[in-house]
């Protein structure tokens, strides 16, 4: 894809990885490692990596029935009112995101974190081992985050360093870093899939409340002068947490292009939709400050100065100006184009029923390789309506073990959307 090291992009699958390291290497599953490791001599006893479900011998053992009774319900906001939604499994990636928390022991982990891996007596892990925590592994624009071994480095208002992580599945999102300088830690968990600027924003807003004398500007202006550079700018980028190959290489094409484009005000916005940001230029040239907040995106750009691609301030990954033949528009031509040649041929075919013709046995073989071609490739269309029916169920297909209509054998549900691991649901 690219020669190492030029940029991270973050990889669920990587933490994965590591998680199923760890129980091969101590012999036992990943949540009794935890378990016996690190949430035991803490007394974490409100924290746990298991989940709600009958007991099963090919599965870790489920989760606490008193903890599962506390267990907060997610909820998705559809049709104007937030609807409640089933529990969210993962056990299949426990490693990266089945754990479930209480705020009163995060507040311990913080703790913990603050205070080198020792609290209470009980060391979870070495002062060297700390500092390695907070190590940069990879290099980042000073806008971004940086990336150290699982943490994410932030820098908030009036230059304070932070260590943390996001996470999110489909019904909650939730915060966590430490600001070391301040002794401070922010933990924040919202049960809903609308909440995520919350987590994002508090850590910067209580720090410019409680430890800074001055406040970010609510709204910045615009500057109409941005307008005769802005197609530098605009256009669309493709996403480098992708797949590359594969189904999963056209889905991602169609539906994960970010979209930049100017306004008549003159913001550079980012996305579209109740989703989308509003950016204003900066003195330097590619850069542009959130219009909210002190957030920075960054674009690099070639020898012309046009933007060749940017990465906004999660650091998380990098959007690429999307090739000619690799945009959206340009691909749902193709596709189109290409049902209606395939239709074609076969309603052709139709019509020459039962016509005298002597094709020679060369034609013949060239008319039976065209109508099988034509065939495949509506039977290929339908096959991926029925799919895309079910994968745009994420809730079903991954988490809660419902799809639509097409039901995928078991083993099949975890591969199909992105991931390339499967696991007995």
């Amino acid at each position: 894809m690219r020669e190492p090291g030029q940029f991270s992009t973050y990889s669920n699958y990587g933490v994965l990885l590591a998680g199923r390291i760890i129980a091969e290497v101590y012999g036992a599953d990943f949540p009794t490692v935890i378990d016996e490791r690190i949430l035991d001599p803490l007394g974490l006893d409100r924290t746990t990596f298991r989940e709600p479900y009958a007991p099963r011998d090919d599965l870790p053992a489920p989760m606490d029935e008193d903890i599962a009774g506390d267990a907060a319900t997610g909820f998705e906001w559809k049709g104007g009112v937030f609807q409640p939604r089933k529990y969210e499994y993962a056990t299949q990636v426990a490693a990266a995101g089945s754990v479930s928390a209480s705020a009163a022991d995060m507040a311990t982990y913080m703790k913990l974190l603050l205070n080198d891996g020792e609290l209470d007596g009980v060391r979870i892990y070495s002062p060297e081992t700390a500092e390695a925590f907070r190590t940069p592994i990879i290099d980042t624009p000073d806008t971004a985050n940086g990336w150290a071994h699982g943490f994410i480095v932030s820098t908030f208002p009036g230059g304070y360093e932070g260590y943390g992580h996001g996470g999110a599945t489909m019904w909650f999102r939730t915060y966590l870093v430490v600001v070391p300088e301040l002794d401070l830690g922010v933990y924040v968990s919202v049960n809903t899939n609308t909440g995520r600027s919350l987590g994002l924003r508090l850590p910067s807003l209580i720090i410019e409340r409680f430890y800074l004398d001055e406040d970010t500007p609510a709204w910045r202006p615009g500057d109409e002068a941005f307008l005769e550079t802005a197609d530098l700018y605009t256009g669309q980028y493709t996403p480098t947490r992708r797949a590359y190959s594969g189904l999963e290489k056209f889905v991602m094409l169609m539906n994960g292009v970010q979209t930049v484009s100017a306004s008549s005000e003159g913001y550079l916005v980012v996305g579209s939709g109740p989703g989308s940001h509003a950016w204003v230029p900066t003195d330097q040239p590619g850069r542009f400050l959130s219009a909210n907040s002190a957030e920075v995106l960054t674009f690099e750009t070639d020898e012309s100065g046009k933007a060749v691609a940017f990465i906004g301030p999660l650091g998380t990954l990098m959007y690429q100006r999307a090739p000619f033949l690799l945009k959206p528009g340009l691909l749902t031509v193709f596709f189109a184009l290409t049902m209606i040649a395939a239709a074609a041929t076969l309603i052709g075919a139709l019509t020459r029923l039962g016509r005298p013709v002597a094709p020679t046995p060369c034609q013949r073989w060239a008319s039976i390789a065209s109508l099988a071609t034509a065939g495949l490739w509506v039977l290929s269309a339908v096959m991926f309506l029925l799919w895309a029916q079910g994968a745009s169920d994420s809730e079903g297909l991954c988490m809660t073990g419902r799809t639509g209509r097409c039901r995928w054998p078991p083993r099949w549900r975890c591969w199909l959307p992105s991931a390339r691991w499967s696991w007995p649901v």
